[in-house]
């Protein structure tokens, strides 16, 4: 679960991707201008597709190796979007301006640094974040980007750790992906 520092920091990030692709956010008192993305009404009334995958153990990365990092369900996905035969990945079934997001959770180790990318159609680096060696307690990085996805088109995950011996990524993290437009 996201404590409120890291939702702080996912919507800081998603409004500065807005702003970088030249998107604003319009209110319901004053229509968002030409081009842009209006925002409003409820979750249950929209037609944005979301998904939000979620894994049942830790999974184990060897010392600079940059891994794929598996799910095994999603916590939600009324659109399709994970396939459990491609556990590493969410596919965009409809084109469109997509925010994705993760949260890696590496296990304490003191040695080296971590770091976590979301890469799209897998050669892509859509955003990346870098840790140096937590100490005394578990290491989450948190990341986000906006993507323009055509159909077929898909997000993943990868992680990479420098500790010198197998560490863990823990079952806490998780991937998801929101069609915005």
């Amino acid at each position: 679960m996201l404590n409120d520092q890291q939702i702080t920091s996912l919507l800081t990030s998603l409004q500065r991707s807005l702003d970088e692709a030249g998107l604003a956010l319009g209110s319901t008192d004053q229509p968002a201008p030409a081009g842009s993305l209006l925002l409003e009404g409820s979750i249950y009334r929209s037609t944005a597709l979301a998904a939000r995958l979620l894994k049942s153990a830790d999974q184990t990365l060897a010392s600079g190796v940059a891994t794929l990092i598996s799910f095994t369900s999603a916590g939600f996905d009324p659109a399709g979007m994970f396939d459990p035969a491609a556990p590493e990945r969410l596919t965009a079934h409809h084109a469109g301006a997509y925010w994705i997001s993760a949260a890696v959770c590496f296990a304490v180790n003191p040695v080296g640094h971590r770091q976590a990318l979301l890469r799209l159609n897998g050669f892509e680096t859509l955003a990346a974040h870098t840790l140096m060696s937590p100490g005394g307690a578990d290491g989450w990085l948190t990341l986000g980007g906006l993507a323009n996805l055509q159909e077929g088109e898909y997000a993943e995950l990868t992680g990479l750790q420098t500790s010198g011996a197998d560490l863990d990524v823990r079952a806490s993290s998780w991937l998801g992906m929101v069609r915005l437009a």
